[in-house]
């Protein structure tokens, strides 16, 4: 039996979005949702019948020295009036370009949704994202609209190809409770407006390498920036035996981002420029070089061409620094 699939927004059709291209008259939000309306609207069923409502709930932060300087918050719905009708994700952007928006500021947005954009309005965040830099988006939406359609499913994509984040509403999201430092990274870098005329070598030293997640943020934070050099220095490997967390640094090497393990030369680079060290000199510890020799040939073996497709064979050699049992559980680094 063929499975009943969610309707319409309402008074939007999928092929004919109405006044969706078109910017609607500024309304301002409401504070917040009834617990009703969101426990209805918001329940992540798979197939959402009679849901025909779309909420956005946002967040917007602006960002001075990359630390969050303000924040406002609110709920837009989808307009349903037949002479002006428009989703809720249009009826944000009117009302940020109009009442929020400065080319001086740096902006990191955080939509909730009822439902993922459709097409019509992917288009339009997707050129809103890629004419405002100033501006990163993080989405998470409780189902997909019409996601076994090719339409709904390009216009996902186009988000992605400028830097939205897109993803699936959870229990724990991660992004509200903890940012990467990579990615707060980026934001800093790109508030600095560096001179595209000029070249610059960036060097990071991390306590933990990248995420999937940050590896491909960085990934997309570096393509199109020639002027730009990125070289990394981990301490240890995160989830390195993982087959999406070695796939993160293959995608980075690829990108022409240098990926490296920390010896004693950074350890000590990294004492002298960003330590209080009070003009102490620094202190190696127990094994340093050996564990940091042993790291490194790890990384050699993920980074390696050959294994790119099949890395399953050396799982069992990536022992050294696994975690214990109950850190799987957890995402903190």
């Amino acid at each position: 039996m063929e499975p009943q699939r969610p309707r319409q927004r309402a008074g939007l059709g999928l092929a004919s979005k109405g006044g969706c291209s078109q910017r609607p008259r500024i309304r301002n939000p409401v504070e917040r949702l009834d617990r009703q309306t969101f426990s209805f609207h918001f329940r992540n069923l798979s197939f959402a019948n009679g849901r025909n409502c779309s909420y956005l709930c946002y967040q917007v932060e602006r960002l001075k020295h990359c630390s969050p300087d303000s924040s406002d918050w609110g709920v837009f719905q989808n307009r349903v009036y037949p002479e002006t009708p428009c989703h809720a994700e249009l009826c944000f952007l009117s009302w940020f370009c109009a009442k929020k928006l400065s080319p001086y500021e740096q902006y990191h947005i955080t939509w909730f949704l009822s439902w993922s954009p459709c097409l019509s309005c992917a288009e339009q965040v997707a050129a809103f994202l890629k004419e405002n830099r100033n501006v990163r988006l993080s989405i998470f939406a409780a189902r997909l609209y019409y996601f076994w359609k090719p339409e709904c499913q390009h216009g996902l994509r186009l988000l992605h190809h400028q830097r939205a984040w897109v993803r699936l509403m959870s229990l724990r999201d991660p992004l509200q409770k903890q940012r990467h430092a990579e990615i707060r990274f980026i934001d800093k870098i790109t508030s600095l407006n560096l001179d595209p005329n000029q070249s610059y070598k960036i060097i990071c030293y991390v306590t933990w390498s990248p995420c999937p997640t940050c590896a491909r943020e960085l990934v997309d934070f570096i393509n199109g920036q020639d002027h730009l050099s990125l070289q990394i220095f981990a301490s240890r490997l995160y989830f390195h035996w993982l087959k999406l967390f070695q796939r993160g640094l293959q995608q980075l090497q690829a990108a022409q981002v240098s990926v490296a393990v920390m010896t004693r030369s950074e350890f000590e680079d990294c004492w002298e420029e960003f330590v209080d060290n009070q003009g102490m000199p620094f202190e190696s510890w127990d094994k340093l070089e050996q564990y940091s020799e042993s790291i490194s040939r790890r990384l050699r073996k993920i980074l390696l061409p050959s294994n790119w497709n099949n890395l399953e064979d050396s799982f069992r050699d990536l022992r050294l620094g696994s975690p214990s049992p109950s850190s799987l559980r957890s995402d903190s680094r």
